[in-house]
């Protein structure tokens, strides 16, 4: 592990760490940046290349010393440990930036819907039809895990599953995810039940919904979807469901977050099964 004092802002090496406040949470480039030590921590540990770790100068040193002790033996020895200034890391990255460790993954390509391997292997999967808000998505991810699930499916329009935010709100349990793509949600939703024999259950409050209570299970593997924080799931989406379920809730309350019917729908479906 090399440990490089960072005395200039134009140093080339930075430039994956710049100006994270003001990037999109849809933005889904060649590299991604995980924040705070515990996240930083599980991206070394995971399946993910690391290209670097960041750190505020004079801050965390004990932790440094011991990552540097642990990589001697790993397979990232030759990770660089950027140290940078404090008024120079606050510039950077266009925040006042208090947990004081980031570091930048190397994303592989997404693979598509179509690469998944057979249900018996891939388990139950969530699907995330539009989900744009990074911290729904996040703390969907984090309850999907707490549940067993290993697989994510989702839509262009989603946030990045592997954004700053979801990774954060998350805990990094979107690093434990194998995340496909839908680039053609329609076809590929109803070639998931055709094809793949999944039972496509869909979160609506569309009136003749059942209510989750009622739902049965059968021995058809689950792909649960769920829509956007405003609209839900698309018409045409919707139709693809071969279940359609609701949280029957009292009057005067029309709906909840996306987040929070996703744990409590986890919950019902997968519960008995996560253990």
């Amino acid at each position: 592990m090399a440990r490089i004092v960072i005395d200039s802002l134009e140093d080339p090496r930075l430039q994956p760490y710049r100006a994270l406040n003001h990037r999109s949470s849809t933005a889904r480039g060649s590299r991604f940046i995980a924040e705070g030590r515990l996240v930083v921590e599980r991206l070394l540990a995971s399946r993910y290349e690391c290209a670097s770790v960041l750190v505020e100068q004079g801050r965390h040193q004990a932790w440094v010393e011991s990552l540097e002790q642990s990589l001697e033996n790993s397979r990232k020895p030759s990770l660089e440990v950027l140290e940078i200034r404090s008024a120079d890391l606050r510039q950077l990255t266009g925040f006042d930036f208090h947990r004081g460790v980031l570091a930048c993954g190397i994303r592989p390509p997404m693979p598509t819907i179509d690469q998944l391997p057979p249900a018996a292997d891939a388990g139950p999967l969530v699907v995330a039809c539009g989900v744009t808000d990074a911290e729904n998505l996040g703390s969907t991810i984090r309850s999907a895990a707490a549940f067993g699930v290993h697989s994510l499916v989702i839509t262009p329009d989603a946030a990045d599953p592997l954004s700053r935010r979801v990774l954060r709100v998350s805990m990094a349990a979107a690093l434990r995810m194998t995340v496909y793509t839908a680039d053609a949600p329609e076809s590929d939703f109803r070639r998931l039940a055709a094809e793949r024999g999944y039972r496509l259950v869909a979160t609506t409050l569309a009136p003749g919904a059942k209510p989750l209570a009622e739902f049965h299970h059968d021995q058809r593997p689950l792909a649960i979807l769920l829509g956007d924080e405003a609209q839900g799931l698309p018409p045409a989406i919707l139709a693809t469901a071969t279940d359609q379920l609701t949280i029957p809730m009292r009057q005067g309350i029309d709906s909840l977050n996306v987040a929070v019917a996703a744990g409590i729908t986890f919950y019902a479906l997968l519960g008995e099964s996560s253990g």
